[in-house]
């Protein structure tokens, strides 16, 4: 067995939350957003947020001049998201 294979996996909001604070790049950061608005998210919303306009923050300069729709993008998906879930949760408790 490899490696890869016997390293215990993670939820996607941990690994996402990683990957985000990893970036050094634009397009590496973009790339993430891309994945994000893309993925149905289980959990971790606020912290998957959090760290996407914080890295967001720290690349500034460039990132928010430019990127405005992908910050916004990530912001509305994970929103919407939440919602959902918090409305299944809720409704699940009537």
């Amino acid at each position: 067995m490899n490696e890869q294979a016997t390293k215990q996996l993670r939820p996607f909001h941990e690994t996402i939350v990683d990957a985000i604070n990893q970036t050094s790049s634009l397009q590496e950061l973009k790339c993430l957003g891309k994945l994000i608005e893309a993925t149905k998210i289980p959990k971790g919303y606020e912290e998957i947020l959090m760290a996407f306009m914080g890295r967001a923050f720290d690349l500034r300069d460039d990132f928010l001049k430019e990127n405005v729709n992908v910050v916004a993008g990530v912001q509305s998906s994970i929103s919407a998201q939440d919602k959902q879930a918090a409305e299944a949760e809720t409704a699940k408790k009537a």
